[in-house]
Parts: C-alpha cells; structure tokens; sequence
C-alpha cells in the first residue's frame, strides 16, 4: 500500500469519523430542538405580557370613553358663562368628582391624573391633590394639544409623555392618552381629556416578577422604536436602536437570532394591536444555549480520552511512514538557506525514495544554474562598469589638451607645467586599476587638481571651498563621483553668469550612512530638468555632462543598492545642491 493511501485511510479511520460527526450531529439537533422551544415558551410569556399591557390600555379607553360621553359634563364644558360664582363653583366640583369617579371606579388599580382642559381657556379640571401651575395659553400651543384636537376625537397616545407634553408635576415617563370631548352631533369639541398613568407603580412589576435568562432585557416600545418601559428607568424615551427593529417592524409576532454589537441574540417580539406598540424580549443565545454548552463539554471529554487511545496507535504506526518524508523536509530547509552541497539517502523503491532521487538530481542542477548565474551577473556588471568608466568625460580631456595647447602658444610659460601635473594626476586617478573603491581624500585631491585646470582654462572666475568632516576622509567611496558634479557646476551653473561663483562641497555622516554634497550659486535650474537628468533624457549639444550626473547615479545604485545615490535640490536662479548619499565603509568591499 503507497505512503498516501495509508495516510488517508488512517485519517479517515481514528480521526475524522469519531472526533468529527457524532458530536456535530449530536450538537446541532439538541441546538435546534432546545431554541426552538425556548422560542415557543418565550412567545406564550410575551403574549400573557401583551395581554396584561393591554388590559391596562382597555380600563384607560373605558375611563375616556365614560368622560367623554357623560352629557351632564359636556353640558358644563358648553355654558359660556355663569349666573354667579357659587353657581361656578357648583359646576366645577361636578367635574373634579366626575374625573375622581372614573379614577375610582376604572383606573383604581393603578397610579394615574386625569385633567380636562376647557377648549374656551376659562378652567382646567385635574383629579390630581398636587394640581399645575402651566397656563392654558402655554398648553394650548404645544404639539399634543394641537393634535388631539385635529385627531376629532380618536385617541392620541403619548409615551414617554415628556417627548410631547410640558406640564408640571407630571412624571416625564408616564403613559398618556388624550382625546377631544364633544358632543354626538357636535363638529368642534368642548374640551381636551388628558389621562396620564405612572408605569412605576404597576406596569414596571411586570417587568421584574417574569423569570427570565441571565443577561435578558425585556421592553415596550412603540412603532417607532421609542422605549416607552422597561426596568431600567434611565432607558425609557431612548431608542431600542436600528438594528432591533429592522427584521421586525411589520410582523405581529416572531423570533429571530441576529449579532448586536458584536454578541449573538435570540430576539423574541409580540404586538400589542389597539396602540401597534410591541413587547420585546432581548437574550443573549449563550444564555440559552447553557445546556448544549454543557452537553458539548462531555462529549469533549469523552471523545478527548478516545481521541488519546488513537493518537498513540496513529504516532506508532504513522512514525515510520514520516520519518524520510521529515528527513526530505530539513534537507529542503537548508537549499533555502543556500546550502546545495547536501545529498538526500536513498533507501528502498517507495514514493519517499523515487522523491529523495530526484531531489538529489534537482539540487545538483540548481546548483551549477546558480553559480552560471554568478559568473554571468559579474561578467555583465564588470562590462557596464567599465563601459560607464569609458564615458566619463571624454569631452574634459579634450578641452584640457586643447587648453595646453593655447596656453604654450600664447605663454609659453610654467604655468602649462603645472597644468600638464595636474592633468597627470587626474589621468592617474581615472585610469588606475587599483579598484573602482577608493579613500574620499584621494577623490578630494582629484578634485584640487581638476579645479586646477579648470582655472587656468576660465580663469579666476570661481572659487571651491571644503566643509568636510576630517573623521570621513578615510571612508571609501567609488571613484570620480564628485569631479562630473563640480563640472556641471563650473560648465552649467557658472554659464552666463557676470558674479563670481562659489562651489562649497560639504562632508559628513549621520547615523549609518555618508552624505557629500555639492553646492553652487549658480543659475540653478527647474524641477523638470531636474527628473530629466536623472532619469538620462535630458542632453546637451556642447557637454554632455548631464549624461556623467546620471552614470555617477547609477554607479553608486549598482555598488550600494537602490536606496542610494544622487539628489538633486535645486531652483532656476538660486543656485544647486547635489547630495550624495553612500553607506558607511572603511573597506574596499566593492574593489
């Protein structure tokens, strides 16, 4: 039998069928049987709840509809005025023991007020001992007054009531109802009927006395998701939040589990039809879920002993199957640290053998590939080097020789001496073969000598200065970097220009990297000549030294890598700074 079949049928065997599909069957059943009765248990409590708020509602409609539709009361809203104060008195005490009646006699069981307001602005009638200090005009230009008025004798049910209504010693999270009082054939009406209940003293205790799962909410709340009771007080007249309501709006009743702020919730509802508000419950699934939770963890247990039995008898028997394909796997490990002179052994003729022979052929063949790569890359980098190295400023020693030239004719003095020394030792340092590395004194000193000739050749028009840090002269650098800058000063910079110029070539080190740079006040030049420069598309027709400041940059790239070589800062009329950026070494690594 092959090494994979014996890995799958061991698989199979004593790990996938006993770990894996009796718990999740076993799991997944209990799961849904155990919500979906949770649910149906909920739903018949939300119900007894819903039933309970609506009773409430019913004796405060019974109440409103045995006020507004006593005749003797709407005769007294009627009468424009009264005979004499007695008789006003007299008229009045009717209504206050009619609105204690209905309190008495309907509403006994709870805490509520009931006030009528007069529609003509003369009296307001409260059943309350505290009564209010509010004036008739304040209340009659408030939203719910209006309303109810225009509802023409339907009901306007207010909660929480301190989102619509203003009036002192009225609790700000009571339950109110409010209707017009008119007469059967009457258009307008003769006063507002306001009944206000405190949830406090009855409704909150149905809240409370329901046994519910650890970490469960339950609230009321109307159809615009406004939390009119619960039993956290402080909640009341916030808003349950969007993402409560958005899957159940529209239904009468339901269930539905959904992720509430990161945690997972069963969410059970049910309708109250006379006011569209909805009973609420909120309970988090692990809460539910406890007693799967615990059956889980035996089977756990359980098949965690199994499990151990078999893990013994696999590792036995799978060790000897594993053990050259872990050989193979370390061996690999080193070809990816680099190291190609390994050998796989090769014993037998299973998979693991044929793999380990070819293994050995593909590491020899990777091996001779890399060292041709080698070979070819350095082969190809010395070519590029010296092709750079050749295009150097062919141009300079031309117009140096031609300057010798003139300068005997015209002198014939000691002068052209100390030109042809200088122009020796600028050949010397270009033509050397003592590496393409070498100290920043040296490359300093090929500078002396290059300004030398280039005096004698324009004259005492410029002057060079050195701000250079003496602990860096012994760093390398690669060699005739600085003398294509300080040309492009001299040639470019200085063209045209009536002042004298001034190069300053700066040296320093910061951190782990060299930074030389190459001032001039010259006439500068733009941010586009700039990038063409660099990128080598940017030519000139007398010296074509633009082309130097690009191979300097791609020079340095090539021995140091990406992250260094030249930048330019620079404006047209406000002179240049050419930076180069090298890494610290005292060792000629790159010779």
């Amino acid at each position: 039998m092959s090494i994979r079949n014996k890995l799958i049928y061991s698989i199979i065997l004593f790990v996938i069928l006993p770990m894996f599909f009796i718990p999740i069957i076993v799991y997944d059943v209990y799961e849904s049987i155990l919500e979906s009765k949770i649910n149906a248990s909920t739903q018949q409590t939300l119900s007894q709840l819903a039933s309970n708020i609506s009773a409430v509602i019913d004796n405060l409609i019974a109440a409103s509809n045995m006020l507004s539709l006593d005749k003797e009361l709407i005769d007294i809203l009627k009468k424009e005025d009264y005979v004499s104060e007695w008789e006003e008195f007299y008229e009045k005490s009717k209504i206050i023991d009619k609105l204690a009646n209905a309190k008495n006699s309907v509403l006994y069981p709870y805490d509520t007020d009931i006030i009528i307001f007069d529609l003509k602005g003369n009296n307001i009638y409260s059943s309350t001992v505290y009564g209010f200090n509010k004036k008739y005009d304040d209340i009659k230009n408030q939203y719910w007054f209006k309303k109810t008025i225009n509802m023409n004798g339907y009901m306007f049910w207010m909660s929480p009531l301190g989102r619509y209504i203003d009036i002192n010693n009225f609790c700000k999270n009571n339950i109110a109802m409010a209707r017009l009082i008119k007469g059967d054939k009457s258009l307008g009406g003769y006063g507002v009927l306001l009944i206000s209940l405190y949830p406090q003293s009855k409704l909150v205790s149905m809240f409370k006395t329901v046994n519910l799962p650890e970490g469960t909410r339950l609230f009321l709340v109307d159809e615009k998701g406004t939390i009119i009771l619960t039993d956290n007080l402080s909640m009341i007249g916030h808003s349950l939040g969007e993402s409560y309501l958005t899957n159940i709006e529209s239904s009468y009743s339901g269930s539905l589990t959904m992720n509430i702020n990161g945690e997972k919730m069963v969410i059970n509802y049910h309708t109250i039809p006379k006011v569209n508000w909805k009973v609420i419950q909120v309970t988090p699934y692990d809460a539910l879920m406890k007693e799967v939770g615990q059956l889980w963890s035996y089977n756990i247990l359980i098949n965690s002993l199994f499990v151990t039995i078999l893990m013994i008898i696999s590792i036995l028997l799978s060790t000897a199957i594993t053990r050259p394909l872990h050989r193979l796997s370390l061996l690999m490990k080193e070809i990816s640290k680099g190291n190609f002179n390994i050998e796989a052994p090769v014993n037998g003729n299973d998979e693991v053998s044929q793999l380990s022979k070819t293994f050995n052929i593909m590491v020899k063949e990777i091996d001779r590939l890399i060292k041709q790569l080698e070979e070819e890359h350095k082969m190809r980098e010395r070519m590029y080097f010296e092709t750079l190295q050749m295009q150097i400023n062919p141009h300079f020693l031309f117009n140096a020789l031609n300057g010798i030239k003139w300068m005997a004719i015209i002198k014939g003095e000691n002068e052209i001496g100390r030109m042809i020394t200088a122009l020796g030792k600028l050949l010397e340092t270009t033509l050397s073969k003592n590496g393409e590395i070498i100290p920043l004194l040296e490359e300093i000193q090929c500078i002396d000598s290059y300004v030398l000739l280039q005096k004698m050749r324009y004259g005492d028009k410029f002057d060079i200065r050195y701000n250079i840090d003496e602990t860096i002269l012994s760093y390398k650098v690669p060699r005739l970097i600085l003398q294509p800058l300080v040309e492009n000063a001299i040639i470019h910079g200085f063209e045209d220009m009536e002042s004298r110029g001034v190069i300053t070539i700066n040296g320093y080190k910061q951190s782990n990297l060299l930074f030389i740079e190459v001032v001039d006040n010259g006439k500068g030049m733009s941010s586009e000549k700039i990038d063409q420069i660099l990128k080598g598309l940017q030519k000139n027709n007398k010296f074509n030294n633009n082309i130097g400041l690009k191979n300097v940059n791609d020079r340095i790239k090539l021995y140091f890598g990406v992250d260094y070589g030249l930048v330019i800062h620079s404006e047209e009329g406000k002179g240049t700074v050419i930076q180069i950026c090298l890494p610290l070494s005292q060792k000629g690594d790159h010779q």
